[in-house]
């Protein structure tokens, strides 16, 4: 379990009911639990983990994940979450609404000493920088 203040108002959005023999407990979608991922990057979780988690969402709900990063307290967080979909280059992309998204003003680091993206101003570790030149 992992408690943030992640999202804004509605603690709600992006999560449903797994329902046990005695139980019901609220658990993330995809949708939600990979920018919950990415927020714990690096202190809890790794680079890769986000990665390899976003290589295989292929099929996530753009209507959702419009709310999710409208709601998203965190820059770093909508950055990396929409650098990584698009270096996957994820199909549901297309269908997001950008200018609808605060991405903040500024740069912000992910990995100090990292390839820097100029779209989303962002340095991200070295290793992503020279497989997305090619």
């Amino acid at each position: 379990y992992s408690g943030t203040k992640l999202f804004n108002d509605d603690s709600t959005l992006g999560l449903t009911e797994l329902k046990g023999d005695s139980f019901n407990i609220a658990i993330s979608t995809p949708e939600r639990a990979i920018m919950e991922l990415i927020y714990h990057i690096p202190k809890h979780a790794h680079y890769e983990d986000a990665q390899l988690s976003m290589e295989s969402l292929t099929i996530l709900r753009p209507k959702l994940v419009q709310s999710l990063l409208e709601n998203c307290n965190s820059i770093k967080v909508k950055r990396f979450f929409m650098w990584l979909a698009e270096y996957n280059q994820h199909k549901w992309v297309k269908r997001l609404d950008l200018n609808k998204i605060d991405f903040g003003k500024g740069k912000r680091v992910i990995a100090k000493g990292g390839y820097f993206d100029n779209k989303y101003q962002i340095s991200i570790p070295k290793y992503y920088g020279r497989l997305g030149e090619n």
